[in-house]
């Protein structure tokens, strides 16, 4: 606990906080807009040619009809491109 204290009150992790801030905010900017587009062709993926990730997510739905919450969405989204990617540099 006290690395953390630490690490946020420094330079590096006040720029890190910022930076993990910003990325969300772009994420959930796509999500609410990707979102959007999808409600106004009534859920078909005529956005684009390709259903991609993020429309399977936001189509995504459990046995009672609900979907996804949209930071559930960010996290998920979060996890495949940066966890995704540092798979790839492993190999």
């Amino acid at each position: 606990m006290y690395y953390d204290i630490i690490w946020n009150m420094s330079s590096v992790g006040r720029q890190f906080k910022k930076d993990c801030e910003y990325v969300h905010s772009v994420a959930e900017e796509i999500i609410d807009k990707r979102r959007d587009a999808l409600e106004e062709t009534g859920g078909s993926s005529k956005i684009s040619r390709y259903v991609d990730f993020l429309d399977i997510l936001l189509k995504a739905c459990d046995e009672e009809g609900r979907g996804l919450s949209r930071m559930e969405i960010r996290n998920e989204d979060d996890a495949f491109l940066f966890e995704g990617d540092l798979d790839i540099r492993s190999n």
